[in-house]
């Protein structure tokens, strides 16, 4: 007969709860941080060039309104940075709104639509590995953001050079 009344498993050990690194520790967290926090500047200084843009003129509202998201997620970064590691962040600008005005405005608009298709992947991914949800929610917000801006960017690029 089967033995109903013994224990028939193997294995009987514990599983023992996995103690979690403080995100502090992380480094790599940091560096990621940092490099979402300098491709948002190198946006804003995209935006302030296609503002500067007279062909776009009409459309000024539109990048206002990135623009103003752009500088929005820079100061959430910062603020995620300073929550996590206690270090406030300034970064030097690398790219100017000069430096991004080298190309014709059918192309730059261009490569900002693809550049905000990239960083919505990483942002993405950054999202889904915070484990807290009051640093999930900001990601959750640039992601959507950036979304719209590409949407808008597409807009403006059917509407003038198409």
């Amino acid at each position: 007969m089967y033995p109903y009344n013994r224990n028939t498993h193997l294995y009987t050990a514990k599983v023992q709860a996995k103690e979690e690194a403080p995100l502090s520790d992380d480094r790599r967290l940091l560096e990621l941080l940092q490099l979402a926090l300098a491709a948002t500047d190198a946006m804003f200084c995209r935006y302030q060039a296609l503002l500067a843009e007279p062909k776009l003129a009409e459309s000024a509202d539109i990048l206002k309104t990135m623009l103003l998201d752009e500088q929005k997620h820079s100061k959430q970064l910062k603020d995620i940075i300073y929550s996590i590691y206690g270090e406030i962040q300034t970064l030097e600008n690398t790219e100017t709104a000069e430096d991004a005005q080298a190309t014709d405005a059918a192309g730059m608009l261009e490569e900002t639509m693809l550049t905000e298709m990239d960083d919505i992947g990483f942002f993405r991914s950054l999202l889904l590995s915070m484990p807290e949800n009051d640093l999930r929610d900001p990601f959750y917000e640039m992601v959507t953001d950036k979304q719209n801006h590409c949407n808008g960017l597409c807009f403006l690029y059917s509407k003038y050079f198409s």
